[in-house]
């Protein structure tokens, strides 16, 4: 998923897990009327909403929901040191 197609186009992906099909943005009114994202859609359910991004790969954009946890461990660490 490049981060243009998710600021400015529609993005679907299929999840690994259940092999659906998700909605992770829409730009162009296909599915709703003005836009929308993942993030707005999990505001919507009462979800709580993180980023983490991985800047391997440019303009790639990635939420490992997995790592998040570790990562904020990590970094409070780093703080108190």
């Amino acid at each position: 998923m490049s981060k243009h197609a998710y600021n400015h186009g529609v993005v679907i992906i299929q999840c690994s897990s259940c092999n659906n099909h998700h909605l992770i943005a829409d730009h162009l009114g296909w599915f709703r009327d003005g836009r929308v994202t993942i993030e707005d859609l999990m505001y919507e359910q009462g979800e709580k909403v993180m980023k983490f991004v991985v800047n391997t790969k440019p303009d790639v954009l990635e939420w490992c929901p997995d790592n998040i946890e570790k990562e904020k461990k990590e970094l409070k660490e780093l703080k108190k040191s």
